[in-house]
């Protein structure tokens, strides 16, 4: 049989002759196994791919027929206010509100109005003839006139007598103002710079009353074994009595001609106030009896409680010292003791030696004193000024005395003496500050328990002036 001519044969027949293996699964340079498993992959990968287009193809078919599209709606549109016109609004709400019912507006009163002078008003008001319409009508405050008495009751309002000190460093404000200050000679010694320290403290306490409201009430006193008020009553700070206040207070611890210490003008000058009440035994006294002393504060707190003062501030450099007046089974068990002293100490007459002793001692006293002003003349510096009083020699002993206060029993009668002033009428009780003038420790204490226990403060300074040194 003769073989087929291949090269006879047609192109088309070439290439099936040469992909028929392929088509066929007989790929020539591949195993038998090898052949199977790349059949099962053609046929996996062509099941994959009908599936891929069945899934596919649901999903279009799906979306297209089935799924709803999205439906947008716009919102209402935003109504908006102006805000001139929101504000109007509510104003013109709580102006309403308020109309609705009158507003209660407190009343000022006062007790007992002869304690407080007022000056002569020499002004002739005329009546008003414009009518006012209601429209032009605002509520004016809601606390009345002045922050009120102590710390400030009433804010508000206008505040005409209201005035705030600065007292040698403590601040506080009032409209009813006291100022005590002592005038003893104690005040005026070398450490304190003499009398010119004084005088310092006397402008400065003018400066003080310069600078208060004309509405304020205030008054000044002065205390040492007694107690001297500049008015019988607050007084209003106008500006006559402003200058009458440095006139008055001028003379106190000062020379009245020369530098001779029988020409110095100290403590008490006037003596010109007695409580308003009456007790028994001494007239000092309002709350625990007493037969007088010195540095007498409570007498000045007790004319500055009766006058209703509702800040008082203190100037002084120690303690009061407050004789006891003895009353009862104390006051005879006293005068038996003194009684029994005398006996045991019958005055004899003392004898020409003792006579002359006593003559060359105190001339050797007066001329201590004389050596004494001389050198301190030489240095330019006044006479020595001590409050022990003038030294001397001589005399017999004293019998005993009937004691004095203590300091707790001196808080105790400040405190009944407010209660009767303030407490039992229903007034709120004052402030009281205090300043020591290079005071010891034990009359600082005081002085602190004094402030702290009426809500006051307390403040220790220095000389105003430089303290003298003597040599």
């Amino acid at each position: 049989m003769k073989k087929p001519d291949n090269k006879a044969a047609s192109q088309p027949e070439k290439q099936a002759r040469r992909l028929s293996p392929w088509l066929l699964g007989e790929i020539p340079f591949l195993t038998h196994a090898r052949r199977k498993l790349v059949r099962r992959v053609f046929i996996g990968s062509i099941i994959f791919h009908v599936i891929f287009l069945l899934l596919g193809g649901s999903v279009v078919v799906y979306r297209h027929y089935f799924q709803r599209e999205a439906q947008f709606t716009a919102p209402p549109p935003i109504k908006r206010i102006e805000p001139r016109k929101l504000e109007y609004k509510v104003r013109v709400e709580e102006q309403q509100k308020k109309s609705g019912r009158p507003l209660i507006q407190p009343r000022l009163s006062a007790e007992r109005i002869s304690e407080i002078s007022l000056p002569d008003l020499k002004v002739e008001v005329e009546p008003v003839k414009q009518k006012l319409a209601m429209t032009t009508l605002k509520s004016f405050g809601g606390a009345g006139i002045g922050s009120g008495l102590g710390s400030g009751q009433g804010a508000g309002g206008l505040g005409l007598g209201v005035s705030v000190v600065n007292f040698f460093g403590i601040t506080d404000k009032g409209e009813r103002i006291a100022f005590l200050v002592d005038c003893s000679l104690s005040m005026a010694e070398d450490q304190r710079g003499g009398l010119g320290g004084y005088a310092a403290v006397k402008n400065e306490l003018v400066k003080m009353v310069q600078k208060l409201s004309e509405g304020t009430f205030f008054n000044v006193y002065m205390f040492a074994d007694d107690v001297d008020v500049f008015q019988p009553k607050l007084h209003l700070a106008s500006p006559d009595k402003k200058e009458d206040l440095g006139k008055w207070i001028d003379p106190y611890n000062k020379w009245t001609e020369g530098m001779r210490v029988e020409k110095l003008r100290t403590g008490n000058l006037y003596r010109n106030w007695r409580p308003y009440f009456d007790h028994p035994g001494d007239y000092y006294a309002g709350g625990i009896a007493a037969a007088g002393g010195s540095t007498r504060l409570d007498l000045a707190l007790a004319a500055a409680f009766e006058q209703g003062a509702d800040t008082i501030f203190i100037l002084t450099d120690g303690v009061p010292v407050i004789a006891k007046l003895l009353t009862g089974k104390e006051k005879e068990q006293y005068d038996k003791m003194v009684e029994e002293w005398h006996k045991s100490h019958k005055p004899r007459k003392l004898t020409k030696a003792e006579e002359k002793q006593l003559e060359r001692a105190q001339a050797a006293l007066q001329k201590q004193i004389e050596k004494e002003a001389a050198d301190r003349a030489k240095r330019g510096l006044p006479p020595k000024i001590q409050e022990q009083g003038h030294r001397g020699v001589g005399g017999g002993p004293s019998p005993p005395g009937a004691g004095s206060w203590s300091g707790d029993e001196i808080l105790k009668h400040i405190d009944l003496l407010e209660k009767q002033y303030y407490k039992d009428k229903k007034k709120k009780p004052p402030r009281i500050h205090c300043v020591g003038y290079q005071t010891d420790p034990g009359a600082e204490q005081f002085l602190k328990d004094l402030a702290y226990s009426h809500h006051g403060r307390f403040r220790r300074i220095k000389a105003l002036v430089r303290p003298i040194v003597a040599p």
